[in-house]
């Protein structure tokens, strides 16, 4: 991951656009994920309750699945990126809820103190 985040623009299914500007100020979590992988099943509930308990607060978690083209033993892969929308970090493999809401909290205990308002 590079020192910054590319803005990027996603459709869902509903055909609403989401762009990772839209949401500074928020951590976002983007998980790349397949219906026939069952590692990635067994992580969904626990990336449910994750955007459930921080939505409407300080993170917002995009799920996106890749079921098309051939099969990719590397998913579920993770991407969480702060809230400037800078990468701070990404994980192959499952996460958890507690996983994530760790790192973010070591990541904001250990960010540099400014001296500006």
């Amino acid at each position: 991951m590079g020192a910054a985040a590319d803005d990027f623009t996603l459709h869902d299914i509903q055909g609403n656009t989401h762009r990772l500007a839209d949401y500074r100020g928020k951590w976002v979590l983007v998980n790349l994920w397949a219906t026939w992988r069952r590692p990635c099943l067994d992580e969904i509930p626990q990336l449910i309750d994750l955007d459930n308990a921080h939505h409407d607060k300080d993170l917002l978690v995009i799920g996106i699945a890749i079921d098309l083209g051939s099969k990719n033993d590397a998913l579920p892969v993770s991407y969480l990126y702060g809230t400037k929308g800078e990468p701070v970090g990404h994980q192959a493999g499952e996460v958890t809820r507690t996983s994530i809401e760790a790192f973010i909290k070591r990541k904001q205990i250990n960010r540099p103190k400014s001296n500006s308002c």
